[in-house]
């Protein structure tokens, strides 16, 4: 099983198990395997369809609307432990 980098600023390498698991994590927790005299693979950059990017763009959007939603929340909450003290 070869690393792989995951991202084009190589900071991510990813690898796929036989059972069609896949392990990332940052470059840096593979320096010894590279020590070795390993390199991963190079970055291959996946072209996306309309459909998809379109996609990716509601999905963040949630998550967006989902982050600020949750920070809101935690506010009023340290507010109204505020206020009880």
């Amino acid at each position: 099983m070869k690393w792989k980098y995951a991202n084009k600023e190589n900071s991510v390498v990813i690898r796929t198990h036989p059972n069609g698991m896949q392990e990332s994590c940052l470059i840096e927790a593979i320096a010894g395997w590279i020590k070795d005299g390993n390199t991963p693979e190079p970055f291959v950059p996946v072209e996306l369809t309309p459909e998809q990017i379109y996609e990716e763009q509601v999905t963040a959007k949630m998550v967006e609307i989902s982050d600020r939603e949750l920070r809101v929340k935690a506010v009023a909450e340290l507010e109204a432990v505020a206020l009880v003290k």
